[in-house]
């Protein structure tokens, strides 16, 4: 079971701040929750609306979201924390975005009024003629 900690943790780990074999420190895992929340907050302008349990997670609070979504949350968290450590990353959080984006969209079925499709076949047989 992966906790919102873990992601924090991964995200420190991606950027260099905190090494393999250690913990983050206190500041570092409480600058990770508040950018980690901020981020997930923020998705709703780009069309990933979260239902409300998903805000405002604590550390030891698990992973809300699918397994699929572990490692692109942590690289686009890793991302936004990057410029408070001065650590450039090597690698484009813009792209696990775009993934997750892809996922969480819904394309609303059209229905088309039945005189428009009258009127279109009556349209192309009198071009035709």
């Amino acid at each position: 079971m992966t906790t919102v900690r873990d992601i924090v943790e991964r995200a420190h780990r991606k950027i260099g701040v905190v090494a393999q074999d250690e913990a983050m420190t206190a500041d570092q895992a409480q600058a990770g929750l508040d950018t980690y929340n901020d981020m997930l907050h923020a998705w709703a302008l780009d069309g990933i609306t979260l239902s409300p349990a998903f805000a405002d997670q604590a550390l030891a609070d698990t992973f809300p979201l699918a397994d699929k979504f572990r490692e692109g949350t942590a690289y686009m968290l890793a991302g936004r924390l990057s410029p408070d450590y001065a650590a450039p990353v090597g690698f484009d959080p813009d792209d696990f975005f775009r993934k997750i984006q892809a996922s969480y969209a819904v394309i609303t079925p059209v229905t088309i009024d039945p005189a428009l499709t009258h009127l279109g076949a009556t349209l192309r047989r009198g071009w035709s003629e």
